[in-house]
């Protein structure tokens, strides 16, 4: 298998992480422990931890030290509010207090790993020459973390052609082996298991347990693999169940049940709703057959780190992940789907998609996204 080193290093940075966001949960979260970006959307401690650590793990290999990061958090919050930042550090410490090298780093130098996962997008447009790089996104659906429910640890590489090539997802509330409701008990998955996915281009996507690896890291892919096993998209599409964002100001809920309607499935019997990629890796495992991503405002663009591991583990288990328009989605270091406009995945086969991607279009609301792309093409255009 190609990209064994990448591989290794992106599940054992996201089990971090995923003890982070344990870790976080655990000692439950206070007002203190979230902070509102620029667009009102929350940013927590575990956020930060979780980014922090990631990019620890990344830079501390020799053949991922160089790669660029397009990650979503910056540092500047931590640097100037001492309680939120030793919050910070003491999830950060859980994560990695058992690495040697760990213990003599300052606060800052955990910062500078932050902005390190953060400064590629704000350099993308630079004349540089074209080379592999990560995105990550450390706590995807954080309005499901701060309800315990669903959210996802997600962690991809990503080539110079800007195809995905490594995809690994760390979802501690999503059931394994099956299932998209949360445990019983928020924020306890000891009963039925946490599931971890990971996928290589060309080479399949797969699933474990996450509470089966140890605080050791993985050294071994045959070792990963022991643990594992392959996914494959729903093939038995007579009764389809559809998966949506829990959010509304994530999904035109509106625009998808009329979709559902045309398609003949019972939006109350036949749909789901949760927050973050784990809905790529309910589709990914069968859980579901249809995903769609269909924001309120047309024009907004999606990000990266929001899609990139979800995407790849879908076509590998044998799905299908196109834009509204039925266009691949095109990613970019920039960290914005800009030639994309919404999502609409499947388990396949080629005909269901089509059926999807159809009903979509021939909604009277579907006009308003034509709009919006045609305007963004002007505008590029123009530049």
């Amino acid at each position: 298998m190609k990209l064994q080193t990448e591989l290794l290093l992106a599940v054992n940075a996201v089990h971090a992480a995923t003890r982070v966001a344990r870790h976080v949960l655990a000692k439950s979260l206070t007002a203190g422990d979230s902070r509102a970006k620029a667009d009102r959307s929350p940013v927590t401690v575990a956020d930060f931890a979780c980014q922090a650590v990631i990019s620890y793990f990344l830079s501390r290999d020799a053949s991922t030290a160089a790669d660029p990061i397009v990650g979503e958090e910056e540092s500047a919050a931590l640097r100037s509010d001492p309680a939120l930042a030793g919050r910070v550090m003491d999830a950060i410490r859980h994560a990695v207090g058992d690495r040697p090298e760990a213990h003599g780093m300052r606060d800052d130098e955990w910062w500078d790993l932050i902005d390190r996962a953060s400064a590629a997008k704000s350099t993308a447009s630079a004349p540089t020459p074209a080379r592999r790089y990560w995105t990550l996104d450390p706590i995807d659906g954080t309005k499901g973390f701060l309800r315990q429910q669903q959210f996802a640890v997600c962690l991809a590489l990503l080539d110079a052609e800007n195809q995905v090539q490594v995809g690994v997802l760390g979802c501690p509330h999503l059931p394994f082996p099956a299932g998209v409701d949360p445990p019983a008990v928020p924020g306890d998955s000891r009963e039925s298991g946490s599931t971890l996915q990971w996928a290589v281009r060309g080479h399949g996507a797969f699933q474990a347990n996450l509470n089966s690896l140890t605080t050791v890291p993985l050294t071994s892919v045959a070792d990963l693999a022991a643990l594992s096993t392959r996914l494959v998209t729903a093939k038995d599409t007579s009764r389809p169940v559809v998966l949506e964002s829990y959010e509304s100001s994530h999904s035109n809920h509106a625009l998808s049940a009329n979709v559902m309607r045309a398609l003949g499935i019972d939006a109350t019997r036949d749909s789901r709703r949760l927050d973050s990629q784990c809905k790529y890796a309910a589709l990914a495992r069968g859980d579901g057959h249809v995903y769609l991503r269909i924001l309120g405002d047309p024009a907004y663009k999606e990000k990266i780190w929001d899609h990139a591991s979800g995407v790849l583990l879908v076509e590998e288990a044998g799905g299908i992940v196109t834009d509204l328009f039925g266009e691949p989605l095109v990613f970019s270091p920039s960290g914005l789907l800009a030639r994309n406009t919404g999502v609409v995945a499947t388990s396949g086969p080629r005909e269901l998609h089509q059926k999807v991607i159809d009903a979509v279009q021939k909604d009277d609301g579907f006009h308003a996204y034509v709009e919006a792309a045609e305007k963004a093409k002007k505008l590029k255009g123009n530049m």
